[in-house]
């Protein structure tokens, strides 16, 4: 369940929104969600909601589910149902973030390169609408707007991996800043001795901690 302020920081919050949180393969209901909002030039949309959501898929690897809620009159969203699977992973790292200046909409997680590499063998990717997340409803993997982009593309011989701890953000330029914890990798086992690595289209990759 979800519940969206109608006048930001009045905390005035109608009541809570049963927003779909697995898609139609599920074998489970949605855990671990994830939400951002941004609003549209009215009429077209007025305020969006993103949910994103980890679900068992066949009590397997976790699918990411995602649904888009759109205001149809204060406080009341319609959703897009069920929810439809962004992508998959072994681990639960998946967040959605909006941004305050366009309809930039980002889908943040880690995930292996394929299926064969061991789970902790693992890469940072995003996918990323212009348009608000309308091209995500009809599904994942059809056009630019709704493929993933990997960030890290880890090779063989690199000494971290990413993990599922994750944060993002949209700064006042409109541009997407990504920052991950990456332990110490070697043979498909992590460490837990950590790096921590900011990327952006601007700078690449850059290690922030350690």
């Amino acid at each position: 369940y979800i519940s969206v302020e109608v006048t930001p920081s009045v905390g005035d919050f109608p009541g809570e929104l049963n927003a779909p949180d697995s898609a139609a393969e599920a074998c489970d209901i949605g855990i671990w969600p994830s939400v951002a909002t941004h609003s549209t030039p009215a009429p077209t949309d007025s305020a969006i909601v993103h949910v994103v959501a980890v679900d068992f898929a066949a009590c397997g690897n976790q699918n990411f589910s995602y649904s888009r809620g759109r205001e149809t009159s204060a406080g009341v969203f319609l959703f897009s149902s069920p929810a439809v699977t962004a992508d998959s992973s072994d681990d639960i790292s998946i967040i959605a973030v909006a941004s305050r200046k366009s309809g930039k909409v980002a889908l943040l997680y880690n995930r292996q390169k394929d299926w064969t590499a061991p789970p902790n063998d693992a890469d940072i990717w995003y996918i990323e609408s212009k348009t608000y997340g309308r091209e995500w409803v009809n599904g994942f993997g059809n056009s630019g707007g709704d493929t993933a982009i990997n960030v890290t593309k880890y090779q063989a011989g690199d000494p971290v991996r990413a993990s599922g701890v994750l944060g993002a953000v949209y700064d006042e330029e409109d541009s997407l800043h990504i920052v991950w914890v990456a332990p110490l990798y070697s043979s498909g086992a992590v460490a837990s001795e950590c790096l921590i690595y900011h990327w952006s289209k601007a700078t690449g990759i850059d290690q922030v901690a350690d």
